[in-house]
């Protein structure tokens, strides 16, 4: 009789920053992340996604849950926690996320605003832990870029 062998455990460790503009004031941006109104507007929509559950908890020490379900059946789930907010200029936080049940990373994320004439220009940094067999492979970068695209069309269409 032959048994499995235990699963290896592994870190493997990434991050990236994104440097971004938005035609809209520091005020206009920091609100879209902080009033959770405005943030259900844009964060995760998409044709393709089923919200399943949402809770925003703006402020130093308060919680955020974002679960869904892409096309594809497959379910995410993400739970954050803010650590430093300094309104209109920065936002800290860290959150871990969940596939179907599978915890897959922990990350440390960081928002910096700064007035760029008539617009913003935000600087989004991530430091993240993958765990065991999630292999990343820049998705969690793309999938960020995605989010900050609705986010620019969002800012674009409430001016």
């Amino acid at each position: 009789m032959t048994q499995n062998a235990p699963q290896a455990r592994r870190t493997v460790y990434g991050g990236f920053t994104v440097d971004r503009t938005f035609e809209a004031s520091p005020a206009r941006v920091f609100a879209a992340f902080a009033d959770a109104a405005l943030k259900a507007q844009w964060f995760g929509v998409s044709e393709d996604w089923e919200i399943t559950e949402a809770s925003v908890d703006f402020r130093v020490g308060g919680e955020e849950v974002h679960h869904g379900r892409h096309v594809s059946g497959m379910l995410s789930e993400m739970w954050a926690q803010y650590h430093d907010i300094v309104p209109n200029e920065r936002i800290v936080w860290t959150y871990r996320m969940a596939l179907n049940g599978a915890p897959i990373s922990v990350s440390l994320a960081s928002i910096e605003l700064t007035a760029e004439g008539a617009g913003t220009r935000m600087v989004l940094t991530e430091q993240d832990a993958f765990l065991d067999d999630f292999e990343d492979k820049g998705g969690r970068e793309f999938g960020t870029g995605q989010i900050l695209d609705v986010l620019a069309t969002f800012l674009a269409r409430s001016a």
